[in-house]
C-alpha cells in the first residue's frame, strides 16, 4: 500500500487485536474464516499494509456486535440532536457539497468515444453528495459491471472517479480505469515500469490475475475517489437506528487500500 493506512482500518486492527486478547477469537486465520475473508489480506490489514473493505466492517459488526463508533471513530449518537425529517439536515464542518456528473450504464460506451468531448461531460445529469475536501468540477460517477476486483467492488457498484493526467499522478496500490485503443479497464494499479513506459495492473478477486498495459496505448486515466455500494445491510439488534445514523453521518469510507467509499441510500 503506498502511503497511510487510513484511521479505520488501524481502528479495526486495534478491535480485533482486542478480541484475540479477550479470548474471543483463537487466531486471526480463524477469525479470517469466521467472517469469509482471506487470512493473506487480513493479515495485510494488521500489519498497516492494506485498508479494511467495507464488506468486512459489516460483517465484524454483525458477528461480534462491535460498537460502529469503535471503528468510525465518531462521537456517541444523541437521540436529542436529531431534526424533523421535514427540516435541513447541516453538514459535518469538514465536508461539503460535491457536484458530480452522472453517467448511466447504457451510456458507457458513449463516454469512451467522447472521453475527450467537454460538450459530452456538460450534457450529463448531475448530482451532489457530501465530500471531504475542496470540491473539484472533474468528478464523475459510472457503474461497475464485472467481479475481476471483487470483493473491493461489487457489482453494481456506482464508481466517482477523477481523471489523472500522466504516470507520475498514479500510487501504487490504488485503483483504476483505464481507457485504452484496447476497451476499458478496472484494476488495481500493482507496478509502473522504471521507464513509465508500462503499468501493471492486477484484478482484487481470487484469481489476482496480472495484466500489463503498454502506456503508448492509453487514452485516458481514472482514479477511483469513491464509491456507493448496496452490500452494507443494516444489521437488526439494539443499535440498529444508531448504526444508520452514524453510517449517514460518516458518509465517507476509506475505500482498500486507498481513496473513499459511501453508503448508496
Amino acid at each position: 500500500m503506498n502511503g497511510k493506512q487510513n484511521i479505520t482500518s488501524q481502528n479495526f486492527t486495534k478491535i480485533v487485536k482486542k478480541l484475540k486478547a479477550t479470548g474471543q477469537i483463537d487466531t486471526y486465520t480463524q477469525f479470517a474464516k469466521t467472517i469469509e475473508y482471506s487470512p493473506q489480506s487480513l493479515n495485510e490489514i494488521l500489519k498497516g499494509r492494506r485498508d479494511v473493505t467495507i464488506e468486512v466492517l459489516r460483517k465484524l459488526f454483525i458477528t461480534y456486535h462491535i460498537d460502529p463508533a469503535e471503528i468510525f471513530n465518531i462521537k456517541p449518537f444523541n437521540q436529542n440532536k436529531v431534526k424533523d425529517t421535514d427540516s435541513q439536515t447541516s453538514l459535518p464542518t469538514h465536508l461539503s457539497l460535491q457536484t458530480i456528473r452522472l453517467i448511466e450504464k447504457l451510456q458507457t460506451f458513449e463516454w469512451m468515444k467522447n472521453y475527450n468531448n467537454q460538450e459530452f461531460y456538460d450534457n450529463l445529469p448531475t448530482f451532489q453528495i457530501p465530500w471531504e475536501g475542496s470540491p473539484s468540477d472533474d468528478l464523475i460517477c459510472i457503474r461497475y459491471n464485472e467481479d475481476m476486483m471483487h470483493p473491493t467492488l461489487q457489482y453494481n457498484d456506482w464508481l466517482v472517479i477523477r481523471s489523472r493526467q500522466s504516470a507520475k499522478e498514479l500510487s501504487i496500490g490504488r485503483i483504476y480505469i483505464i481507457l485504452s485503443s484496447h476497451g476499458l479497464l478496472i484494476r488495481r494499479l500493482k507496478k509502473i515500469s522504471g521507464d513509465k513506459q508500462f503499468l501493471l495492473l492486477q484484478s482484487d478477486n481470487l484469481y489476482q490475475i496480472k495484466q500489463k498495459v503498454e502506456v503508448q496505448d492509453i487514452l485516458a486515466i481514472y482514479e477511483v475517489e469513491a464509491r456507493f455500494t448496496h452490500t452494507l445491510s443494516i444489521p437488526s439488534w439494539e443499535n440498529t437506528r444508531r448504526l444508520n445514523h452514524l453510517l449517514e453521518d460518516y458518509q465517507l469510507l476509506r475505500l482498500a487500500p486507498g481513496g473513499l467509499e459511501k453508503r448508496q441510500h
